[in-house]
């Protein structure tokens, strides 16, 4: 199935802002079963540097600023996703999926809680 996702973030301020540091993390990321097929991203002023980059787990993380003054920031992303869970689906009825109970799965989070 394909998704198409708007996404807008809208700051007003009540006194004019000069000078701001951002970081957005509103790319869609690749997985198993998700496919990125477009993304748009769109800051309103217009940004005086921005840059993306993948973080350690795999995430985007867009960075930008905004050096005009300004009473409004408004970002707005535009993202086109196939999500296909077809083999995800499958595995959930697999020998090793079908073993975990439910006394296992509150162990695991409360000794990651540790």
């Amino acid at each position: 199935m394909i998704f198409n996702i708007t996404h807008i973030t809208k700051y007003e301020y009540n006194a004019p802002v000069s000078y701001c540091h951002n970081i957005a993390t509103l790319r869609p990321r690749e997985s198993n079963g998700q496919q990125l097929l477009s993304y748009k991203i769109d800051v309103v002023p217009e940004p005086a540097e921005i840059s993306e980059r993948v973080d350690f787990f795999g995430n985007y993380l867009t960075r930008f600023s905004i050096q005009t003054q300004h009473t409004v920031l408004k970002v707005i992303t535009q993202s086109k996703v196939l999500r296909d869970y077809t083999q995800q689906h499958e595995s959930f009825f697999s020998d090793s999926c079908k073993g975990v109970t439910l006394n296992d799965a509150l162990n695991t989070l409360n000794s990651n809680q540790s």
